[in-house]
């Protein structure tokens, strides 16, 4: 568990391609999932309805090339726990 002093970097990551059906059924799994990853701090997942979109925000402890760990972070977790018959497109941000 961190210590309150700990400074968490976060990225946030916008996924296009999915329905508004399968986000709702998979968040659930997709938050218990974080769940096995203690090394992932301040997690959310939600339903981005103007968009269409699943937003994803994961946080870290070390400032390592984010993006690049983020984006294997999720397209693990997104594999293990959500439905998909379509390709889905991920855009990354550092919050």
């Amino acid at each position: 568990m961190k210590d309150s002093g700990t400074k968490i970097y976060k990225v946030k990551i916008v996924i296009s391609g999915f329905t508004k059906e399968q986000i709702k059924k998979g968040v659930p799994d997709l938050l218990d999932e974080f769940t096995h990853r203690p090394w992932l701090f301040e997690t959310e997942a939600l339903y981005d309805e103007g968009n269409c979109t699943l937003v994803v925000i994961l946080g870290y402890e070390i400032d390592f090339r984010l993006e690049d760990g983020a984006y294997d972070e999720i397209l693990e977790c997104i594999t293990a726990t959500m439905n998909f018959d379509k390709e889905v497109s991920f855009d990354i941000q550092r919050i």
